[in-house]
């Protein structure tokens, strides 16, 4: 034996202690929505604009810019649809 543990055997442990594959799905769409949104406000401060203008500029409600900077919710579907808008 070399002391080297296989990928798939790690894995396989790691999913059992986050409670399952449905479990690591959740916390990689949670981590990606934290993403997104510390994203989103680096991008808007740095462009100078207010988060009530990015909600005009990208037709969204009125509450939904900050909880995506703060990553309670997905902006990916938001960031998918304003692609390539300015």
């Amino acid at each position: 034996m070399s002391g080297y543990a296989r990928w798939a055997d790690s894995r396989a442990e790691q999913v059992a202690r986050a409670g399952g594959e449905d479990a690591v799905e959740a916390g990689k769409k949670e981590l990606l929505a934290v993403a997104v949104g510390h994203r989103l406000a680096e991008v808007r401060r740095a462009r100078g604009l207010t988060q009530q203008q990015v909600t005009e500029r990208i037709g969204v409600t009125k509450g939904r810019v900050p909880r995506i900077e703060q990553g309670r919710i997905s902006g990916q579907d938001v960031v998918a649809r304003c692609r390539g808008t300015s």
